[in-house]
């Protein structure tokens, strides 16, 4: 027997309504302690629906972190998703905390003594940050239709803005300049568009091939770095491309937020992993990682919002980490090793 109805994803929506309630319920139970002191029942009760509704908040908030992760997110529904985590991460530990001081006091029996009127607040302030944390999970569900099943297709692409390098007949627009179809795309144009940080096109034979109906950009390394990045400034955004590193070894990273070399945001592909971090002052530190199948050419996406990082591979999530926004900064590819890798359809957008 499932708990999960048919028609919900995942077991959060249902869920998600204790907690509204609770923490609603205990500051009004507050107030009635407040105007009529003599039924102390009121703080007893007050006291047990806080304890309750700290439990729950911790409760539907991993249930929303599994849900966030197992559903498909729309393009700019992810700003929205990172805001909703933010706020619900801080009713949590501000309910849990007062939850924790209301508990104490129905385990101390703390009842009979005078209520003490500024014990409200706190009460009432996690309702302000409930507030906000709904407001952003309606949006999710109503204005971006996250884990909500319909009749057709939407296209949630469309309010993008997208800064586009992809293989396709459609005309990429860049710096004023459009690129009708593939096959007028050239190295020098390349070079144009590319800003190399560490080597250059020259050093790493940088070629354009035409395969699967589209633009390949190659990369030979002989035991070198490189590190080049496109000429737009992001702050929330997606960055996709397909890559194919089956005749390289070495790493091979998505690049973003970049403001040089000691300093920047990663989605870095192994031979079977896939690791989320930064590299700061040339140190690299690990959001998070996790394995994957494949080879041949392979779809990335990293998505990086307000603090919330996810990987992608072939469109399935392999990754989520936290970390500090960094300044808004440039996307683009690294590569240290040997070999030939291969490049395709490298796209970035801006997400509001």
């Amino acid at each position: 027997m499932s708990f999960i109805p048919e028609w919900a994803p995942n077991i959060h929506p249902v869920l998600i309504h204790f907690p509204i309630v609770l923490l609603m319920m205990a500051p009004m139970l507050d107030a009635g302690a407040i105007i009529f002191k003599k039924q102390r029942w009121l703080l007893k009760n007050a006291n047990l629906v806080y304890a309750l509704a700290g439990l729950s908040v911790l409760i539907v908030y991993v249930s929303g972190r599994f849900a966030a992760d197992s559903v498909e997110i729309p393009t700019q529904a992810y700003t929205t998703l990172s805001t909703h985590a933010n706020w619900a991460l801080y009713t949590l530990i501000l309910g849990g905390a007062n939850a924790a001081l209301r508990g104490y006091q129905l385990f101390r029996g703390n009842e009979d003594r005078p209520f003490q009127w500024f014990l409200i607040i706190p009460g009432l302030v996690v309702v302000v940050l409930l507030f906000f944390t709904a407001d952003n999970g309606a949006k999710l569900v109503y204005a971006h239709g996250v884990g909500v099943t319909v009749m057709e297709q939407v296209d949630h692409h469309s309010a993008a803005e997208e800064h586009s390098y992809e293989n396709s007949a459609d005309v990429a627009h860049h710096d004023g300049r459009d690129y009708d179809s593939a096959s007028q795309t050239s190295e020098t144009e390349l070079e144009q568009d590319f800003e190399w940080i560490l080597g250059d096109a020259e050093s790493v034979n940088l070629k354009i091939a035409q395969e699967h109906d589209g633009d390949i950009i190659s990369l030979k390394l002989d035991m070198q770095e490189a590190l080049f990045v496109l000429p737009e400034i992001y702050t929330n955004l997606e960055f996709t491309a397909k890559v194919n590193r089956d005749e390289f070894k070495g790493n091979v990273r998505l690049v973003h937020h970049a403001s040089n070399a000691n300093n920047y945001d990663l989605l870095e592909l192994g031979d079977s992993t896939l690791k989320l971090g930064r590299v700061k002052n040339g140190g690299v530190v690990t959001f998070d990682s996790g394995n994957y199948d494949g080879s041949g050419w392979l779809s990335l996406k990293v998505v990086g919002t307000k603090g919330h990082f996810r990987g992608y591979v072939n469109q399935k999530l392999v990754a989520h980490g936290h970390g500090a926004d960094l300044p808004p900064g440039k996307i683009g590819v690294y590569a240290k090793g040997s070999g030939i890798l291969k490049l395709s359809e490298l796209s970035g957008k801006i997400l509001e």
